[in-house]
């Protein structure tokens, strides 16, 4: 029989099961030795752009090197956000944001935003409120109704979890206005992967991967996925 919930329905937090999954990660080094060979065999980008990364809760630009080191070989202009470890607030963290990112773009008007978990949800913020600032988003396992179904819920309060969801609802009223990609896993056990799955934003790209939440930064499929959107959402000359 057919389920015909909604990815909204299906949304919950990760089983115990899923979250050993995680253990998968530590095998991702050994399937990007084996497709080194095909990833140095990239062609360059059609169309260079600026990438600023965000990285997840707890994470600092450490996390993000390796996909910026294969992004800036095919051609783009790729860095982290340069704000240190990520922070369990993305209000305030948005906020700090910004006015670095437009410091980052000064010379170059905009960048695309690819935010890994909760870089995902700052780098979305940042769009709706600054679209002049940004070309376009990628994320890849962004918790998009918060943090209730991930395995980092038990940091927040119930009345945290509530006031997320209130201010991710009232945002939702107003559409992001650039071009949206996002990533997520049914293999994931850290963010269940329906709430990965963008339902609010007109013309986004929903795609699937393979990989662990951990293993994202280093799965070969992840980074290719990451430059196809790239590609395929940056203006034309």
């Amino acid at each position: 029989m057919t389920d015909t919930r909604s990815t909204e329905d299906l949304a919950r937090t990760p089983t115990t099961l899923e979250r050993l999954g995680e253990l998968r990660a530590t095998l991702e080094p050994v399937r990007l030795a084996a497709r080194t060979p095909q990833l140095l065999r990239t062609p360059k980008a059609s169309r260079p752009a600026r990438i600023v990364f965000l990285p997840g809760l707890g994470a600092s630009d450490r996390s993000s090197a390796p996909m910026r080191a294969y992004l800036s070989s095919i051609g783009h202009n790729v860095s982290g956000w340069g704000l240190g470890r990520h922070g369990r607030d993305p209000r305030s963290t948005t906020e700090r944001f910004i006015p670095h990112l437009e410091s980052i773009v000064a010379a170059d008007g905009k960048a695309a935003l690819v935010g890994w978990s909760l870089g995902g949800v700052v780098a979305r913020e940042t769009a709706r409120m600054r679209p002049d600032l940004v070309s376009q988003v990628v994320t890849y396992g962004t918790p998009l109704a918060g943090p209730r179904f991930t395995s980092a819920s038990g940091l927040y309060s119930p009345s945290e979890l509530d006031a997320i969801e209130h201010d991710i609802a009232s945002a939702n009223d107003t559409p992001i206005a650039v071009p949206v990609t996002a990533l997520f896993s049914k293999r994931d056990g850290v963010v269940h992967w329906a709430t990965c799955v963008d339902r609010s934003t007109p013309g986004v790209q929903n795609v699937e991967v393979r990989s662990s939440h951990l293993g994202m930064g280093l799965d070969p499929d992840v980074w290719m996925a990451v430059a196809t959107a790239i590609d395929r959402a940056s203006p034309s000359e």
